[in-house]
């Protein structure tokens, strides 16, 4: 009997691991089945209704991905490597203003203004943020060497605390101006002028379902946003700071 369980035992190890790597690949390629139709079902019932904006780049790669549009991808790679290498001024992100992220802060809810001029070698920020009771605004002022490319640096910074009916009156204007609503971009610009790039978000909560929040916003010269912006900059900010 010990002779014989010695002979079975590789075969019924092979058979374990051929049954094991079937149920595995059977696993993912019903995995892979649910993603696709989902997919696909979503992608029809959103052209359908005639309300999505399909001129986002999101919904863009998303039916791209569906349908396996590689021509779509080689344009995309072709536009994603002339972008890291010709950026425009106000394509501010992360990397170029060496902030926290807003969903990084721990707070509750938090908005951030970044305001240049055309042209100009320099951009103010401001973030203000809410976490519970305790409403901050934070200021700096950064220079950009647009000709040897060169990180920007803060030259100036300042902060504050707000009160709650401060905050209520920029939350307002914010959404008198249909903040949380806009598209990231309406595509204009014109070669003089100001370019202001507002984002923003706000805390989910898990246990209602409610997600995260996040936006970025960018808009040359006047904008539904210019009243937050503008009580921002004028009425919030320490005078002794407006370059402008």
């Amino acid at each position: 009997m010990q002779v014989l369980l010695r002979h079975h035992l590789p075969f019924s190890l092979l058979f374990l691991i051929a049954f094991t790597s079937c149920n595995i690949k059977s696993n993912d390629d019903s995995k892979t089945a649910l993603r696709d139709s989902v997919t696909r079902n979503y992608l029809m019932i959103n052209d359908l209704t005639g309300q999505t904006d399909t001129s986002n780049i999101d919904y863009k790669i998303l039916k791209a991905y569906s349908t396996n549009d590689t021509a779509f991808f080689h344009q995309l790679q072709n536009n994603l490597d002339k972008k890291s290498k010709e950026r425009p001024n106000w394509d501010l992100w992360n990397s170029d203003v060496p902030l926290t992220k807003l969903q990084d802060l721990n707070v509750d809810e938090a908005y951030r203004f970044i305001f240049s001029v055309v042209a100009s070698p320099s951009y103010d920020v401001v973030t203000i943020t809410k976490r519970q009771d305790s409403i901050k605004l934070y200021y700096v002022h950064f220079n950009r060497d647009d000709i040897n490319y060169t990180p920007p640096k803060i030259t100036m910074r300042d902060s504050a605390r707000l009160s709650l009916e401060q905050w209520n009156e920029l939350t307002s204007n914010l959404a008198y101006g249909d903040f949380w609503g806009l598209k990231k971009e309406n595509g204009w610009r014109a070669k003089d002028g100001s370019d202001l790039s507002v984002i923003g978000y706000r805390k989910g909560y898990l246990p209602n379902g409610i997600a995260d929040k996040y936006t970025y916003v960018h808009r040359f010269a006047s904008s539904t946003l210019n009243d937050a912006f503008f009580y921002v900059y004028f009425t919030l900010l320490d005078k002794k700071y407006k370059p402008y």
